[in-house]
């Protein structure tokens, strides 16, 4: 039924109360199947942008380039370790949660990223010709208070996906050509 149809039947005619239900509960259905639609491209977009940028309130500008520690060597696969005050993170089953925070309590975590130059690029110190290796991003879980993102619900305390380390994965021996 169209709204001119509507318009017409209220005009003279009293329409029964179980078709105005009926209309109104196949608009509220359409409405909902339409907002749901756009939460989910909206929760997509915002997965997209947090595992990209880390959707972050706030980063600590002194990121320090790990490229040894004064007794441990140098690393295969070089690291900068950042302080970070994220907004959001991503739940140990990839759902997107809100990070509590408010005037007084800002939470922040040490993360310890690939060195910009070295994520996905071959490792060092191993031998190409011999070896195929990427140097890949490594992440831990820490506890955070959180809720479900856009949801109105209490905060609670869970884990969040945090960056860790970068390690240097051994893909395949190359062929040797004779």
């Amino acid at each position: 039924m169209t709204y001119n149809q509507l318009a017409r039947k209220s005009d003279g005619d009293n329409m029964p109360i179980s078709d105005v239900l009926w209309v109104l509960l196949t608009l509220l259905l359409y409405v909902n199947r339409v907002i749901d639609s756009l939460s989910s491209d909206r929760i997509k977009v915002l997965k997209t942008i947090l595992a990209k940028e880390r959707l972050l309130g706030g980063r600590d500008k002194r990121g320090k380039f790990h490229d040894n520690d004064s007794n441990a060597g140098f690393d295969c696969c070089p690291t900068v370790l950042e302080r970070i005050s994220p907004l959001g993170g991503l739940s140990r089953d990839g759902k997107l949660l809100q990070l509590y925070r408010d005037t007084n309590t800002v939470q922040k975590f040490y993360e310890k990223s690939c060195a910009p130059d070295y994520s996905y690029a071959p490792c060092r110190f191993i031998n190409q010709t011999v070896y195929e290796s990427r140097c890949v991003q490594q992440f831990t879980y820490m506890y955070a208070i959180v809720k479900d993102f856009n949801v109105t619900q209490p905060f609670r305390v869970d884990y969040i996906k945090v960056k860790s380390g970068c390690t240097c994965k051994v893909l395949r021996e190359r062929a040797m050509e004779m």
